[in-house]
């Protein structure tokens, strides 16, 4: 009977003969759509590789571009960008990463605001305040609550690139909870920064803290930063050296009049050791010119 089965199914051996051939066709299509998926994430890490190893401008933006246009697959190549020792290649991921809307890329960004480099560190700031930065709240707070100072400072930096709205409400709540110099003077720096009246407001509450804060302020920081306006266009916030002047450094209460002077054009002289009735004519015309500003 078994031998009648098979002569009725001649084709039955030969049929068993290919499954082998089929498994390694399985295979074979397997790999190759794991290089399909694998094709741009090498592509963009080998770009990066070869961006950083070459100083040649036109090269390095080519490269660049091959990451850019990876995408979300480009990375491992962004990561790489974002680990380089050079400060400018750190800065190309920063830029990579930028168009990017992921929580990986928001994170990227965030790491990047601690860049010991102030430049990459806002051009973070930037590339953060470029999309909704609400996402990134929660991290924010965590960082300006730190005792940190370049964190401290680099969240407030990111809250003054960003849309008004949004800095002034939660420069106002990080305000209140502000306790030590270096998160006072982060929040000065932050509200001269944004510039408007709420803004203004905002400095009123820091007049009468007359603790000195040895950090640079905005403007020295700045005035050191000049030969990196071409790659910061707006300015560096987030230096983290103090600089060592002849003049003792101001107080907190000196470091907000300066600041509210330049946000409404009224340079009244103010200092810490002026009397109460001196401290408070300043006060009333600034609050004067915040509450009715010019036409």
């Amino acid at each position: 009977m078994k031998r009648a089965s098979q002569a009725d199914n001649p084709h039955r051996e030969q049929r068993s003969s290919y499954r082998p051939h089929a498994f390694v066709i399985l295979a074979v299509a397997g790999v190759c759509a794991a290089a399909l998926v694998l094709k741009a994430p090498y592509q963009a890490d080998r770009a990066a590789r070869l961006l950083i190893a070459t100083d040649d401008d036109a090269a390095r933006a080519a490269y660049f571009d091959q990451i850019a246009a990876a995408g979300e697959r480009g990375r491992w190549g962004i990561s790489r960008l974002l680990r380089a020792q050079r400060a400018e290649d750190r800065q190309f991921g920063v830029l990579a990463a930028q168009p990017l809307r992921s929580e990986w890329s928001r994170n990227a960004l965030l790491e990047a605001l601690l860049d010991r480099d102030p430049v990459v560190a806002e051009t973070a700031a930037v590339a953060l305040a470029a999309r909704d930065l609400r996402a990134a709240l929660p991290r924010l707070r965590e960082m300006f609550q730190s005792r940190d100072p370049r964190a401290v400072r680099a969240a407030c930096v990111a809250l003054a690139v960003s849309s008004a709205d949004i800095s002034t409400a939660e420069l106002s709540a990080w305000a209140d909870q502000a306790g030590t110099p270096m998160q006072c003077a982060a929040i000065i720096d932050a509200a001269e920064g944004v510039g408007d009246r709420a803004a203004g407001r905002i400095l009123l509450g820091f007049l009468d803290d007359d603790r000195v804060c040895i950090a640079p302020t905005r403007t020295e920081r700045l005035a050191r930063l000049v030969p990196l306006a071409a790659l910061a266009p707006y300015g560096s916030l987030a230096d983290a050296e103090p600089v060592r002047e002849e003049k003792p450094p101001p107080t907190i209460a000196e470091r907000a009049a300066d600041a509210l002077a330049r946000i409404t054009g009224f340079d009244i002289p103010f200092r810490s050791d002026f009397t109460e009735s001196e401290r408070h004519a300043a006060r009333r015309v600034w609050e004067r010119a915040l509450a009715n500003p010019p036409p």
